[in-house]
This record gives structure tokens, C-alpha cells and sequence, in this order.
């Protein structure tokens, strides 16, 4: 309190006894020891919180790094510290890793190794097969060099290598072969016809340069609008795109000065054919002249071509709006089996930690049927997820963690323990409970968050009551719950100011003074050694267990005098509120929930139709926030992303060809591409991945034009060299069949591993196994690629070149006709 107190101490403070001598003197009293009138115990703090791991007593702790240190650095350190202390302690103290998350970090960086190896593999075999050997080797020349400019680069400009972009490694590694491909290839048939390497690589790169910068130039055009994607989905997607126009940028620089170097100074000379006619070369192969048949055939029945295509078009769309998509459905973000799950325990406010602790019992033990399904499960009473000090204050607050085993060693998928285990705790009482699963990917916040904004907070409390009661059935809603807590009960000091003043207190010393009383208060610290001990003082527990005790509690003035509290202060029970937020100035109630075995869109939908009708009271408005504003951000700008994009080709494009009309023939490659990205969600009863899918279409928007590109080029230079047009048709398709082939098959083989979740390693029995994860989150970009490509590609060299011939024809008819009104 305000008086002075005289303390002596006897002598050097050596143990706890030592503190019972210590001498206290108030004004005008006798001197008297501490233990005359205080119990001093040497022991350890009012215990506040709890923790088990598999139902056994035990200790955690949580270790975070900092914002941009090396989480694997830190994370192997503290594995040293742990083998030095198990050393130290031997078999009396058990240490367990709960959860390591540069394991995780660890595991899919190899995971996506493993892919990017197996896709440069395959690349490397469908160019052997088709290129043969030697000149596959001076393909493959531009992975490692591509590749070491990129990591110089990315280097440079301080990106750290990560899961984004290692998985733009691995979609670049298909790509950036493809100039490699065409340069190479074209040179070595040039040396076919007879010319010295030298030779054959001036003319074979002078050929092509034009049409391979150029649709580089257009791949780049495509992933251009994805660096300026907005939010929290831009800042965790920019390095992939960021990655893609440094890799490929390198590989047009190795293109067009590595390889033809490599290929002038290492390219054996061909044998000297007698034939040097092009057309004679190209019909030695079968596969020529079986695709210079289909080609003869639809340039002879180009309408029927044309109408076939928009037919097949429209019909593979309305199937997947008519049976997939229902079924399939719409998600913004792709979802994977969970690491980890945690139950909450949310139990009236001023429940003892002996009470949660029965609650928390209950939940283990519906966990034991899952012990040896799990890799542990960790019990935390009386402290929040996510707390790392606890002020004794949350002794109502638990949390269960339970962390499951890798996908190779899974007996029962996460899911469904997570639902079996749902099913459990909706059966409990006496608190509130919620399992939710741990999410990878940015954080969007949740599915349904339903932010109600007004003045009132009683009313506040009253809407957000009444829309969780329309709402509650919603199929595939879960952990349905508000943010409003106003169940915290507290016993509420009201201080009479002008009372406390003439009695020469102020208001900081009676909360001083109740502060220590209660809560205890550390006066100093006794030392042995290194070790400290707090010296903390506080009324006996018998002097607080009531508000009777608190009233009664005396304080001395610094007159002398000694008045209870009742006489300065009202003391009241009173319901408090946890929290009040704020959003623009306006109080605000958010009611959330997660969704459940269908899609967070559909169940978003579902709660807006319940409650489109919804009559609020006059100041009060509802938003739909949380994952909802990040979906509707990419809606509308993803859209304008690729429109974009098809303007920044269309305008590489008439600037190359100097012509409105062949750029147009081109870009009808993006569309046909679409059959392909709804064919292979036909095929794998896929959502529409609003996120993943669109960065996907956008990506094969300015690879399929690629293909469309050397095509076309190689048309109007046969044609440039005086053949009619529909010989340089013909031969133009056959003497590129075999580069657009592969630059497809690269790309697509490139990008196959991720798809099949292909996991090699050679650290156990089973060394290829397939059903990996680690390529979920990307799987929807993955096929809409494969798929887009693959077939874009097929109708590419029959449909391209049959909407050349109808142009020029229409345009040779224009012209004649011009030609015919004139004279």
C-alpha cells in the first residue's frame, strides 16, 4: 500500500528459510518476522495448463523461426539440441517430435524432384526415339544451360527456392526444349539435303528464328497479366510466373546462340542422299504420308471439317455442364488430404482447468480407436491453439492436435478419421466443439464468413443467432460459429473517485493493491547459482475465493487509517464481452464456418440462397468476406488476365506476320485448346478450379499458339519460294509434324509425373509408387495443360491448316472479284 515499511534483512539470503527471519516495521508498530504473519513455501506455480501426448503426462514446446530465416537451418539445430539433451537424461525423459514442418518442406521439395528428374527422363527418351541420339543430346544441351541461367538469375534478384517455384521448373522443363527442338531439328534436315554443318546451321537457324522468338515471345505474353495478380492469391502465385519468363527467356537465348553452335561444331554429316527434294525426303516416312492423307482429305471437305470441329466443340462443353459439372462442381482453391487435424474445446469462461481436463479426457478417448492410424495425438488443456504463453486466464480453452503419418504409410485417409471423429464430438456437451484440418496453400480465410455490421451489439448477437439457425443445415456446412463473446462473466471494481482522493489514495494505488492481493505480485527473486526463483507475494487462498473477500479486503491510508474496499468502491458481478471488433468504423459480427465433403463454392452458394431473402433491420448490413472476397478478386480479374493475354499474341502476332487475318487463324488454336481442358475434366470428374484451372488456361493460351506459329511461318516461306499454295500447305504440315509433335509431347511429359503423383525413391523396397500429393494443389493447372495441349496440338495440324486455305481462297476470290468489277 502507500505506507512505508521499514525491511531488514539478517544477513546474506542463502535458502527459503532465510526469508522467514526477514524483519518488517510499520510506522508506530512493533518489528515482527515474515512467518509471524505470512506462510513462505518454497514450490512451484499455480498450475494453469496441461499437456499429454498419447494420454501421457508430458511437456510441449512450440519453437517459431523468424520472417526470412531457413526454416530447415533452424529446424536441424534444434534436432542437435535434442540429441544432446536425450544423451544427458537418458531413459528418464521421452523427447518427441510433434510436428516438424520442415519435413513437410523437406518432402516436397523431393517429391517435386523427383518429378521435375522423371520429366526431364522422359523428355530425354521421346526425343531419342524420334530425333535419335546424337541430335537429342544437342536438344537436351538446353536444359542444364537454360536451367543455370535461371538460378543465376533468380539468384540475383534474392528469390529463394520454394514449392512455386520449383513447380515452374518443372512446367518450364517441357518448354524449354521446344526452341531447342525446332532450331535442331530444322538444321539437321538441312544437312539431310547435303549441306556442311556450318552451313545448315546459318540457313536452318535464319529459317526459324523469326517464328521460334515469336512464340517465346507469345508464352511470354502469356504469363505477363499473372505478375500484376492482386492480393494475398498474387503474392503466394507471382514466382511461378516469375520463373517462367526468366527460364524461358534463358532457353530462347540458348536456342538461338547455344545450339547452333553445338550443332555446327558436333553434327556429323549426313550421308549424301541423291534425292534432294523436300517432298521426296518427307514422303520416305509412313507417318508423313499417313498425315498428308488426312491432310489431302480435309482440305478437299473443309466444311465439313470446320462445322465437325464447332460441333464437337459445343457438345464436349454442354456434356460437362450437363454431367460433370453438377457432380464435380466448382472450387476456388485445390484441397488435399489434411497433415494434421485439431480439436477445439471452447468451455464456459471460468471453468477450471480441472473441468476442461474431464472434457479433454472424453475426446481421447474417442481418439484411442485411431492411436495407430495417427503418428500422435497431443492434448493441451487449458490453453488456446496457437498460444504460446499462458496468463492463466484461458483455463477454458483446449485443444487436441493430431498429427497423421506420410501418404506412404497411411492405413485410413485423414478425411475420413476427420469425419468419423466429427461425428464423436457433435455427441458431447457441456462446450463447444471443433476439428478442423490444417490447410496448405495461402490463406484465404474461410469458406463461409458472414461479417454483419451495426451499432447494436444486443442485436448484433440477435442476427448472427438467427442466421446460424436458418443456416445450420446447410449440407457440408461445419464448425458453424460467431466471433461475439459475451459470456465472460467478471466481478467489476467501481472506484468512488472524490472518496478515494480525501483519503489521500489514488485509484492506481487500490488497484496496486488489489492486484497483489489476488494475483500475487513478485517483489524479488532469489537466486542459487545460476538458477532464479520468483519471490511472490499474495493473500492466503482462504482470503480469496469470494466476492465477500474482496469486499472485506482492508487498505490503510497514509494516515493510519484502515478502510475495506466496500467503503471505497462498488464491487458487482457483470457479463463481459470478450472482444468488440471493428471493420471501416463499424462494429461488426462474423459469423464463419468451414465446409465439408463438397466444395467450399457450393456451400457458399447453398448459405446465400438460404438466406437471399434474409430481412435485416434498418443499419445493419451483411458481407460475405473470408474466402468468398479472395474467389471474387480472381473471378474478375483472371478473366481480364486472358483477354489480356490473347490481345498481347494477337498483337506479337500481326506484327510478325503483318497480317490481321493469319494472327486470327492462329489464335483459334486457344479455342480448340478448351475442347481438350473439358475433356480432361470429363475424363477425371474434375471441379472447375477457379484459381489453379485458370492460371492453367491462361498458361496454355500462349503455349498452344506455339505450334500454330512454325506452322504457319513455314507455309508462307514455301509459298514465298514459289510453290502453289496448296502443295506448300501440304508440305508445310509434313516437314513440321515432327517438331510440333515434340514440342508437345515435352511439354506434356514434362508435366505427366505431377499428374500420376509419381514418387521415386531408391530409400525403400517399393522404389516407384504412385499416389503422391505433393502435385494436388497443382493437378487442375497440370491438366488443363496435358489435356489443352494435346489436343490443341492434333487439331492444330488438320484445322490450322484448313482455315489457311479457306482465308487465302476466300481472299484470292475478294481479289479476282475486285479485279473482275474494275475491268
Amino acid at each position: 500500500g502507500p505506507l512505508k515499511y521499514m525491511i531488514r534483512v539478517p544477513g546474506e539470503i542463502t535458502s527459503p528459510e532465510d526469508i522467514n527471519q526477514i524483519i518488517v516495521t510499520a510506522p508506530n508498530q512493533i518489528p515482527v518476522f515474515i512467518e509471524d504473519v505470512a506462510d513462505v513455501k518454497f514450490g512451484f506455480l499455480e498450475v494453469t495448463s496441461r499437456s499429454r501426448l498419447n494420454n501421457i503426462e508430458s511437456v510441449s514446446l512450440h519453437i517459431s523461426k523468424r520472417s526470412g530465416e531457413n526454416l530447415i537451418e533452424i529446424t536441424d539445430r534444434v534436432k542437435e539440441i535434442i540429441i544432446d539433451e536425450r544423451k544427458k537424461h537418458g531413459n528418464n525423459v521421452e523427447f518427441t517430435i510433434l510436428s516438424d514442418h520442415s519435413e513437410w518442406v523437406r518432402f516436397f521439395i523431393r517429391d517435386l524432384e523427383n518429378n521435375m528428374y522423371s520429366g526431364l527422363v522422359s523428355v530425354l527418351l521421346v526425343m531419342v526415339f524420334i530425333l535419335g541420339f546424337r541430335n537429342s543430346i544437342f536438344v537436351a544441351a538446353a536444359i542444364p544451360f537454360s536451367m543455370l541461367i535461371t538460378f543465376m538469375i533468380i539468384q540475383t534478384i534474392g528469390i529463394t527456392l520454394n514449392m512455386i517455384v520449383l513447380f515452374g521448373l518443372i512446367m518450364a522443363l517441357g518448354m524449354l526444349v521446344d526452341n531447342a527442338i525446332v532450331i535442331v531439328e530444322n538444321i539437321y534436315r538441312h544437312i539431310e539435303l547435303g549441306l556442311l554443318p556450318k552451313e545448315a546451321a546459318k540457313i536452318g537457324v535464319g529459317e526459324v528464328a523469326i517464328p521460334v522468338m515469336t512464340s517465346t515471345m507469345t508464352t511470354l505474353a502469356a504469363f505477363f497479366p499473372l505478375l500484376f495478380m492482386p492480393g494475398i492469391m498474387g503474392d503466394f502465385m507471382s514466382y511461378m510466373p516469375i520463373t517462367l519468363i526468366i527460364t524461358l527467356s534463358a532457353s530462347l537465348f540458348v536456342g538461338l546462340i547455344i545450339n547452333p553452335v553445338l550443332c555446327s561444331t558436333f553434327m556429323r554429316k549426313a550421308k549424301q542422299l541423291k534425292i534432294n527434294d523436300e517432298i521426296k525426303i518427307a514422303e520416305n516416312s509412313k507417318i508423313l504420308r499417313g498425315y498428308r492423307n488426312i491432310l489431302n482429305w480435309s482440305l478437299n471437305h473443309r466444311a465439313i471439317v470446320v462445322l465437325g470441329i464447332v460441333f464437337i466443340w459445343i457438345f464436349i462443353i454442354a456434356t460437362y455442364i450437363k454431367m460433370t459439372l453438377p457432380i464435380a462442381g466448382v472450387e476456388f482453391f485445390p484441397t488435399s488430404e489434411p497433415e494434421s487435424a485439431t480439436i477445439q474445446v471452447e468451455a464456459p469462461f471460468g471453468t477450471t482447468l480441472e473441468q476442461s481436463d474431464m472434457m479433454v479426457k472424453n475426446v481421447e478417448e474417442a481418439t484411442l480407436p485411431y492411436y495407430d492410424k495417427t503418428k500422435s495425438i497431443v492434448a493441451n488443456v487449458g490453453q488456446a491453439r496457437g498460444s504460446i504463453s499462458n496468463t492463466g486466464k484461458t483455463t477454458h480453452l483446449s485443444h487436441i492436435v493430431t498429427s497423421f503419418p506420410n501418404w506412404q504409410e497411411r492405413t485410413m485417409l485423414p478425411t475420413d478419421i476427420i469425419k468419423q471423429l466429427r461425428k464423436i464430438i457433435d455427441t458431447f456437451s457441456g462446450a463447444k466443439y471443433k476439428i478442423q484440418k490444417a490447410t496448405h496453400g495461402p490463406p484465404t480465410g474461410k469458406p463461409v464468413n458472414i461479417e454483419i455490421a451495426g451499432e447494436d451489439l444486443n442485436m448484433l448477437k440477435s442476427i448472427s443467432l438467427d442466421i446460424q439457425r436458418r443456416i445450420k443445415d446447410v449440407r457440408g456446412l461445419v464448425n458453424l460459429d460467431d466471433n461475439f463473446k459475451a459470456n465472460r462473466s467478471e466481478i467489476q471494481v467501481i472506484i468512488d473517485r472524490e472518496k478515494t482522493a480525501r483519503l489521500g489514495l489514488r485509484t492506481s494505488q487500490v488497484a496496486g493493491i488489489l492486484r497483489t492481493a489476488f494475483n500475487g505480485k513478485i517483489v524479488s527473486t532469489y537466486r542459487v547459482g545460476k538458477k532464479e526463483y520468483d519471490i511472490i507475494v499474495r493473500l492466503d487462498p482462504e482470503y480469496r475465493v469470494s466476492v465477500t473477500n474482496l469486499e472485506s479486503l482492508h487498505i490503510k491510508t497514509p494516515l493510519g487509517e484502515s478502510v475495506s474496499l466496500s467503503e471505497l468502491a462498488e464491487v458487482k458481478n457483470a457479463i463481459a464481452l470478450g472482444s468488440i471488433r471493428h471493420i471501416g468504423t463499424k462494429r461488426v459480427v462474423t459469423v464463419s464456418g468451414d465446409a465439408e465433403e463438397i466444395s467450399d463454392t457450393e456451400v457458399l452458394n447453398s448459405v446465400q440462397n438460404v438466406l437471399k431473402e434474409y430481412k435485416l433491420p434498418p443499419g445493419f448490413d451483411i458481407k460475405y468476406s473470408g474466402a468468398n472476397t479472395s474467389q471474387k478478386e480472381m473471378e474478375e480479374y483472371l478473366p481480364r488476365s486472358f483477354l489480356v493475354a490473347v490481345f498481347l499474341i494477337f498483337l506479337i502476332l500481326v506484327t510478325q506476320f503483318n497480317s490481321l487475318a493469319l494472327p486470327f487463324i492462329i489464335i483459334t488454336s486457344v479455342f480448340l485448346s478448351f475442347m481438350g481442358v473439358f475433356l480432361g475434366m470429363i475424363i477425371h470428374q474434375s471441379p472447375i478450379s477457379i484459381m489453379m484451372g485458370g492460371i492453367g488456361v491462361i498458361s496454355l493460351a500462349g503455349v498452344v499458339v506455339n505450334n500454330a506459329i512454325v506452322l504457319i511461318d513455314y507455309i508462307q516461306q514455301l509459298r514465298e519460294r514459289g510453290l502453289p499454295r496448296r502443295q506448300a500447305i501440304v508440305l508445310g504440315g509434313m516437314l513440321r509434324l515432327r517438331p510440333v509433335l515434340l514440342t508437345a509431347l515435352t511439354t506434356i511429359l514434362a508435366l505427366l509425373p505431377v499428374t500420376l503423383g509419381l514418387d521415386i525413391s531408391f530409400s525403400r523396397s517399393q522404389i516407384v509408387m504412385f499416389g503422391s500429393e505433393s502435385g494436388q494443389m497443382w493437378l487442375p493447372m497440370a491438366l488443363a495443360v496435358i489435356y489443352g495441349l494435346a489436343v490443341a496440338t492434333v487439331l492444330t495440324l488438320i484445322v490450322v491448316p484448313v482455315l489457311y486455305s479457306l482465308i487465302e481462297s476466300g481472299r484470292q476470290n475478294f481479289s479476282e472479284l475486285f479485279k473482275s468489277s474494275n475491268s
